[in-house]
């Protein structure tokens, strides 16, 4: 029923301590919905005393400090998106590069002092590699491996743009995605991952129309040229077998289990992602717990 859906929204966004408004919890509800339903169920829930008001924004908590919280991490992810922009030139002008999104808490509008800026990077078949060590290696030399706004932990190839991890973390991380460079490439990404309705049956995808087109200028053209063969292909097989040992090396012993680890990791052919902290898998968790909770709650159809 919507009501518990509406809920359930709310509960997912309170692992991270995140209000939201009616709006945000429309697009979010991951049944077909108006937005006079939403709000109508979300004033019931207040009503209540399920859920509380502050102006604009909806909690499962009674506590101001939340909503201080979300607007002063709203203002920092608007700086940090501004400053990422010479970065996102950078990454476009590397060769293989086919499209970039700004991904992670930044591309849906916070950011905490300690957070990143993420990129989903697209890649030339064949070449997930080759960019990647490319990608670091620009980073610890010119950047101090310092990763602030230089952080491209998921890459996946042009020929394989499905993501196959389909449920309810994935498909956010996909639909709030925030495209800027590469217009083909990203419309193509999202035809390819329609199954994210599925999840978020409202939530609009973003415009391609102010994307830039992607272009290989004279440096990137011949850099691609010259490794577009089978030598560029085994150079790309033996990257991703030098990282996927060094990162065991370095990274294995952090996680209880090898299931643990390669939850984390993911060092395919086709696809680099590396989130070392393995929040997904917590989110999960949490998630069933405040279920739990609220599983006494009395809700009406």
């Amino acid at each position: 029923m919507l009501k518990q859906s509406v809920l359930n929204v709310l509960m997912y966004y309170d692992i991270f301590h995140y209000p939201l408004t009616i709006e945000e919890i429309f697009k979010s509800c991951d049944q077909k919905c108006s937005r006079a339903q939403v709000e109508c169920i979300v004033e019931e829930l207040v009503d209540d005393k399920i859920i509380f008001r502050f102006e604009k924004f909806y909690s499962l908590h009674n506590k101001l400090d939340l909503i201080l919280r979300r607007l002063d991490g709203n203002q920092r992810a608007d700086r940090y998106l501004k400053i990422a922009h010479l970065f996102i030139k950078i990454i476009a002008s590397f060769p293989f590069v086919r499209a970039i999104f700004v991904s992670g808490s930044v591309s849906k509008n916070y950011a905490d002092k300690n957070s990143d800026v993420d990129f989903f990077v697209i890649a030339a078949p064949n070449k997930v590699w080759i960019l990647k060590v490319m990608l670091v290696l620009f980073k610890k030399t010119f950047l101090l491996n310092h990763n602030k706004f230089f952080c491209a932990n998921y890459l996946i190839d042009s020929d394989h743009l499905t993501i196959s991890n389909k449920n309810i973390y994935t498909s956010l991380e996909i639909v709030t995605l925030i495209p800027v460079y590469g217009k083909s490439y990203c419309q193509k990404f999202y035809e390819e991952n329609e199954w994210v309705k599925d999840f978020y049956p409202n939530y609009p995808l973003p415009s391609l129309e102010q994307v830039p087109k992607s272009r290989r200028r004279s440096g990137k053209f011949i850099m691609e040229m010259l490794l577009s063969n089978k030598l560029g292909n085994k150079l790309d097989d033996l990257m991703l077998k030098l990282v996927t040992k060094y990162w065991k090396i370095k990274h294995g012993k952090n996680y209880k289990s090898q299931d643990d680890y390669q939850a984390a990791i993911t060092n395919t052919k086709q696809t680099s992602r590396a989130h070392w902290r393995n929040f997904h898998k917590s989110v999960f968790v949490d998630l069933e717990t405040k279920k739990e909770a609220f599983r006494n709650t009395s809700l009406v159809d």
